[in-house]
């Protein structure tokens, strides 16, 4: 009988710890859902939410910056070297040297701007 109570008391714990939750926006903010992978030489990001994003930037590592007008629902691949930093020199890693990157969308859904941090 111990051990079945002790097995619940554990998967318990287990499932608590699992649990997830989404990231709250701020007053006035659009919550950005997206994911972030790489390959070697690309920034993959997929737009998650179920309108596209206008007026982005991407910065990568705090210090490389890359702009796009419009970034549609699913997947886009962005080349590394095309990441600049203030002086315009371009992302010289690769996927290996990635440490974060930021999302800023300045007009997301009904023109609010919204941001996505990994």
């Amino acid at each position: 009988m111990k051990s079945k109570v002790l097995s619940c008391i554990t998967a318990g714990l287990v499932l608590a710890g699992c649990t997830s939750t989404a990231p709250s926006s701020e007053a006035g903010t659009t919550l950005i859902l997206a994911d972030i992978g790489a390959t070697r030489q690309h920034l993959l990001v997929t737009n998650n939410n179920p309108f596209v994003w206008r007026k982005v930037t991407f910065v990568v590592n705090g210090t490389y910056r890359y702009q796009m007008e419009v970034v549609p629902r699913g997947s886009t691949s962005i080349t590394l070297a095309s990441f600049v930093d203030d002086d315009g020199q371009p992302f010289s890693g690769t996927a290996a040297g990635l440490r974060g990157v930021d999302i800023a969308v300045g007009d997301a859904a009904a023109g609010r701007q919204g941001s996505f941090r990994w």
